[in-house]
């Protein structure tokens, strides 16, 4: 998770800027973002454990060890709302990423699949293709000088969207046909594991980005 952390952080990074208007700041925005993250573009996630997957025709549980995400610095801002001095702590940073690229060598998935006992494991490749990330908050404290934003407690949550899934799972050519036509549907398994991980998330953001949280 710290190398998805690390992503949103830096997301989260372009909202502390002053307010002028929606609709202005988005080039500004995305040429900070992907500055910020080229260097850290690809990021490992150590391990993926048993991520339930359940369909009206499926229930697996997928794992992955040294999963290497890649594409994410290629991203870009398509809407910035920040927080308005006394009238509203909401702040809204919708982005797109063109192609987000996932890699393990090391995965399996186990359980049920059309009704049928499914275990499968080898290397694995995801593509997600217009990969959207919309992000929601409301600023507990905000500053430009010095800069700094503090995220309210419990207030922060993610809306993903994506085109098409591309999916190549070593050994599951059943499995990998049934996400490249489904693939947008799978996208609430990944909402509700960063929902079971918010507070890990926020914590994590608030260190980043409040000044309190640096000191």
């Amino acid at each position: 998770m710290l190398g998805l952390a690390s992503i949103f952080s830096a997301i989260l990074l372009a909202s502390a800027i002053p307010f002028t208007s929606v609709g202005v700041l988005e080039p500004e925005l995305t040429a900070l973002l992907q500055e910020y993250l080229t260097p850290l573009d690809p990021a490992t996630i150590d391990a993926l454990t048993d991520l339930h997957i359940v369909t009206d025709h499926s229930d697996l549980l997928f794992s992955g060890t040294d999963v290497v995400v890649s594409g994410f610095s290629n991203i870009v801002v398509t809407l910035f709302e920040p927080p308005i001095p006394l009238i509203s702590k909401a702040v809204r940073l919708d982005t797109v990423i063109d192609v987000l690229s996932i890699h393990t060598d090391n995965y399996e998935l186990t359980g049920t699949f059309n009704g049928a006992d499914s275990l499968n494991s080898g290397k694995a490749d995801l593509t997600l293709n217009e990969f959207g990330v919309n992000i929601f908050f409301r600023a507990d404290s905000y500053s430009v000088e010095p800069l700094s934003l503090c995220i309210e407690q419990g207030s922060l949550t993610v809306e993903l969207t994506v085109t098409s899934i591309i999916s190549e799972l070593e050994g599951a050519d059943d499995i990998n046909a049934d996400i490249d036509a489904n693939g947008p549907a799978l996208l609430e398994l990944v909402d509700k594991l960063l929902e079971e991980n918010s507070d890990l998330l926020e914590e994590v953001l608030n260190n980043a980005l409040c000044s309190a949280g640096r000191m």
